[in-house]
């Protein structure tokens, strides 16, 4: 059987994220954010909720700059008001054969193919306003899910009417 996907980046079957980030300001009032590590794959699930959200951004950052960012993450935040709690985020290295560099990858948490979300991270990161808006706003939310099946839920999250950006993880 041919399976055909329009309007989404194809692949051989695998996990897809999609991101959206409503253009709507919003401001947090006296919150404290809870950041944790944990595993994004195929599952198909939406987040809304203020701390499944930063969990989520937490896991691809650090998975996708190597390092932990809580002190990027609490700088962003702190002119907003908002403080932060974080989970652990565990780093180990190698030294690749291959070319004989030693990497840094995170090894208690994942983003499946997390490299495909380093548009999203880095919007994020050079963007606080848009951080804000992610994570506050109650349009914006990740949806996880994979390319397995006829992705109907795709073409709802692209075609959502009010304004937002959208970043999609593909693979």
């Amino acid at each position: 059987m041919i399976k055909i996907r329009n309007g989404c980046f194809e692949t051989n079957s695998s996990s897809v994220h999609a991101m959206i980030v409503s253009r709507e300001e919003t401001s947090p009032i006296n919150v404290t954010v809870r950041f944790n590590i944990r595993e994004y794959g195929w599952e198909e699930r939406e987040y809304h909720d203020i701390n499944d959200k930063a969990s989520y951004f937490y896991t691809a950052a650090c998975a996708v700059k190597g390092y932990d960012v809580r002190d990027e993450i609490v700088n962003m935040l702190a002119p907003y008001g908002v403080k932060c709690k974080f989970g652990t985020a565990k780093f180990e290295s190698y030294k690749s054969s291959y070319d004989n560099k030693t990497y840094t990858y995170l090894n208690n948490g994942y983003v499946d193919h997390e490299y495909d979300c380093a548009d999203f991270v880095n919007a994020m990161m050079n963007d606080p306003d848009m951080f804000v808006r992610f994570l506050f706003n109650d349009d914006s939310f990740v949806h996880t899910g994979n390319d397995n099946d006829e992705m109907e839920w795709f073409d709802e999250v692209r075609n959502t009417d009010y304004p937002h950006d959208l970043f999609v993880k593909g693979n």
